[in-house]
Order: structure tokens, then C-alpha cells, then sequence
């Protein structure tokens, strides 16, 4: 009878260990004043990652008053912190997959009404979004939610309108007057060649959530050699939205004069939808593109081979095989004859930079997706080589790749970084996060692969090589 009021107290206990084995332990009790302890936990600890899991996941219910009763709390939600941002993102994600319509609202309402500042209101909208996506179950929008998004949406940053407009589609509301008012906006200052790149960058990322009848020319007018290479890419991520055939047959038909950055983006765009299979194939086919210049690597080598339609399968074989990946180590052993007696980390460290630090981190820079190579000094150089080009000889189960096929015919990517009864999550290079509802999966499966790609020596010298091994073996 006096157990569960002495654990509660915990929740106010000096010692951090304390308070983070009370959150896990609170969820186990039926107690009027469980929520008020986790409030008081999260209040404390929020910057620490796992005490924040520990409390989400002793949260039965009631995301949404908890998310509103901190965001109103302004000495609490005045400072935007990144850890705090986490948390109302988390929170918002949790209230919106689990607490139905009803969460979804109270978040947005209270969102909308706050005073905080835009670092946490974008934070909110992203949660919203990524909950219904996780949940993968319609919202049902009540009957105020569209006014309440319009509202956000009005004389806002272009940031938090496309946060905004994000949510209403998560939502299948219609385009708002405002939204179409701030599109046309958007689509005059991104084909002004006299802004920054980086401010058209941004209003591009409003106009990838026009329609694509509304947006597709001004989208594809960006789409050559004398646009920044930003903004062209920019322009791919706004393309990845839509799934018409058009943007397939109209990027095979532009690909020879695509500047080189462009291609590989293009390429995998191509690559990542089913449907959009028989256009690169047909071109292949047609020599509008040849083979030689797609340049594929081995993993896009199989979406084709192996992931794809079976017609596809047979028409691509007959143009491409991945058996000149089949000895890697014949190639490790060729290389390392070429190789220099030594190399120069500076030199290293600009190659790392183009053709590692997307998946990798080393001496400060890149992304957490496959393994952190900052502590390799000690290894050999024959180790290193082995290891850069041969990347399948040995795969730590974490960072094994797996292929999702979703019920609309998309195919991601990436490496399985969590799962749960709703959604998946792979990561890709970049730290890009896809979360994927369990409804929407077609087939799941291993590829038994690195995410990194075999090949990665072509278009490099030894020299370049060895100046890279060299970045990795440096002592910091």
C-alpha cells in the first residue's frame, strides 16, 4: 500500500541513476500521480537520451497533456536547446501515433497558441508528422485542425510553413489559400538567379510539397549546367516526392546534360522506385544512356538484378552482371603492390571528406551511420586497404543492409537502426532517417551487404589511397 507513493517520491530523488531507475519502474504502477512524476523526471533529465526512452516508455498514455503542460511552461520551453528540442519532437511524435486524432490536436492547438520560439514549434510538426507516419493509421482531422494549420502557416518562415504544410498532408487536408499563395511565392524566388543559393535552397524545399502539375516546370527549368549545384540538388530532393512516371521519362531525357554532382542523386532517384525501373532500363536498352556512364556500383547493380520486376531482371541482365565484383580480394592484392611507401593525412583528409564522411566519422568530421573510424590509428595499412575495398569481407551485424519494398512500389534502403509493433527505421548515408509503417512493407529482407559500396577505389589513385590511409591512421 505505501510502495507505490516511496517509488513516486523517487522521481525527485538527488541522484540521477535513481531518478532514471524510477522512470522505469514507474510505468509498472497504477497511481493517480504517475504522470506528474514523469513530468518531474523529464524536467530534470531531459538531456539525457535514455532517461527520456525510460519515460516515453513508462508513458501509457497522456503524450499530449504532458507535451502541453511542458510547452506551456515557459521558464521550461523559453531556452530551445537541442536536447530539449528532442524531447517536444519525441513527445509530439509519441502523442500523434499513439493518442489518435485527439493527440494529434491538443499537440497542434497547443503549438499553435504557445509563445515558444520556432526551434521547438518545427520540432513539434516534425513529431507530428513522423507519429503518423509511424502509426501508419489515418488521423481523421477534426474539424479545427485545418483552420489551426492555416494559422500557423500565415507570415511564418518558410521553415515552419512547410513544417506546417508537411503535417496538413499527413492529414490529406487540401491545399489552403495561403499555402498556395506562399507556393507561387516560393517558385519566383527560387528562378531568381540574383538571391543566395542557399535562401533558393530553402524555398525549394516548400515548393517539393506543391503539386506536381503546379511545380513541375519550374523544377526541371533548375535542372541545368548554369544553376548552382545546391539548388540542382535541391531540386532532386524536391523530385523525390513525386512518384509520376513524367519525372522519370524527363530525367532519362536531361541525363547527358546533367552536370557530373547531379548524376548520382538522379541515378539513385531512378533506381529507388519500381516503377521508374523500365524508363532507365529502356534508355540503357536504346543507348541514350550507355552503361558505362551510369557508372553503377554493385548495390545499384542488384536493385536492378535482383529487386526488381521480373522483366526488368531479364532486360538488365542482358546489359549488365556484378561478377567484376566477385574477387575483391584479387583487387586488394593488386592495389596494395601499387600502393605508396607512405601518405600525406592533409591530402587524406580532403578524400575522406568527398568519399567517406557521408557514412563515417574521423578526426571531427562526418555522419554516425556505419562504424566511427576515429580510433583505427593502430591498424595496418593492409588492414585499412582490406577494409575500404573489400567492405563485405566482414560486416558487423549492425551495419548489414536491408532492402523495404513498400506496398507502393518504393524501395529503401539502408541499415536497420530500430523497429518497433508500428514502424521501421533504416538509416541511410547522411544520417537520413526513413521510417517505414510495418502496414505499408511489402518485403523486408537482408542483402547480406555493407551499406558502403564495393568499388570505391574507382576514379581514385594510389596515391589517393594511401593519402587517405594515411587520415586514418593519424593519432588524435
Amino acid at each position: 500500500k505505501n510502495l507505490p507513493p516511496r517509488i513516486l517520491a523517487l522521481a525527485r530523488d538527488p541522484a540521477p541513476r535513481v531518478r532514471f531507475q524510477a522512470a522505469l519502474t514507474i510505468g509498472q504502477l497504477e497511481h493517480p500521480y504517475v504522470r506528474e512524476a514523469l513530468r518531474a523526471i523529464l524536467m530534470n533529465d531531459h538531456p539525457h537520451r535514455w532517461t527520456r526512452v525510460a519515460v516515453l516508455s513508462s508513458l501509457r498514455s497522456g503524450a499530449d497533456d504532458l507535451f502541453v503542460s511542458l510547452l506551456g511552461n515557459e521558464a521550461f520551453s523559453r531556452e530551445a536547446v537541442p536536447r530539449k528540442t528532442e524531447l517536444f519532437r519525441e513527445l509530439a511524435d509519441l502523442a500523434a501515433s499513439r493518442g489518435g486524432p485527439k493527440g494529434f490536436s491538443s499537440v497542434l492547438r497547443a503549438v499553435a497558441d504557445s509563445n515558444a520560439g520556432e526551434p521547438l514549434k518545427l520540432a513539434a510538426l516534425e513529431g507530428l508528422h513522423t507519429g503518423v507516419a509511424r502509426s501508419g493509421a489515418p488521423v481523421n482531422p477534426g474539424a479545427d485542425d485545418a483552420a489551426v494549420l492555416d494559422r500557423l502557416s500565415r507570415d511564418a518562415s518558410p521553415a515552419l510553413l512547410a513544417a506546417a504544410w508537411t503535417a496538413s498532408r499527413a492529414l490529406g487536408l487540401p491545399e489552403s489559400e495561403s499555402q498556395r499563395t506562399a507556393l507561387n511565392e516560393a517558385m519566383k524566388r527560387a528562378t531568381d538567379k540574383d538571391r543566395a543559393a542557399t535562401n533558393r535552397v530553402t524555398d525549394l524545399r516548400l515548393v517539393s510539397l506543391g503539386s506536381y502539375s503546379a511545380v513541375k516546370e519550374v523544377l526541371f527549368s533548375l535542372l541545368e549546367g548554369a544553376q548552382p549545384s545546391i539548388v540542382q540538388d535541391a531540386v532532386i530532393g524536391a523530385l523525390r516526392q513525386f512518384n509520376e512516371p513524367e519525372v522519370a521519362q524527363r530525367l532519362v531525357a536531361r541525363w547527358r546534360s546533367l552536370a557530373p554532382g547531379v548524376r548520382v542523386p538522379v541515378l539513385n532517384l531512378l533506381l529507388q522506385r519500381l516503377s521508374f525501373h523500365p524508363y532507365l532500363v529502356e534508355s540503357m536498352e536504346t543507348g541514350r544512356i550507355t552503361v558505362g556512364e551510369l557508372n553503377l556500383d554493385l548495390e545499384q547493380r542488384r536493385r536492378l538484378l535482383w529487386g526488381s520486376h521480373p522483366d526488368i531482371k531479364t532486360r538488365a541482365a542482358k546489359l549488365i552482371g556484378d561478377e567484376e565484383y566477385a574477387n575483391r580480394k584479387a583487387v586488394v592484392e593488386e592495389w596494395l603492390q601499387k600502393l605508396p611507401a607512405n601518405g600525406e593525412p592533409q591530402r587524406g583528409r580532403a578524400i575522406f571528406e568527398k568519399s567517406c564522411a557521408q557514412c563515417h566519422t574521423a578526426g571531427g568530421v562526418g555522419f554516425h551511420v556505419g562504424p566511427d573510424l576515429t580510433a583505427v590509428s593502430h591498424r595496418s595499412v593492409e588492414d585499412l586497404l582490406s577494409n575500404t575495398l573489400d567492405p563485405n569481407m566482414v560486416i558487423h551485424s549492425n551495419y548489414v543492409t536491408y532492402n523495404c519494398e513498400t506496398d507502393s512500389g518504393e524501395l529503401e534502403t539502408g541499415i536497420l537502426q530500430s523497429e518497433s509493433a508500428d514502424a521501421i527505421t533504416l538509416l541511410q548515408a547522411s544520417e537520413k532517417k526513413v521510417v517505414v509503417p510495418r502496414k505499408k512493407i511489402k518485403r523486408l529482407e537482408s542483402t547480406g551487404l555493407s551499406l558502403m559500396p564495393e568499388g570505391l577505389e574507382a576514379g581514385m589513385t594510389p596515391m589517393d589511397l594511401r593519402d587517405l590511409i594515411a587520415f586514418l591512421q593519424e593519432k588524435r
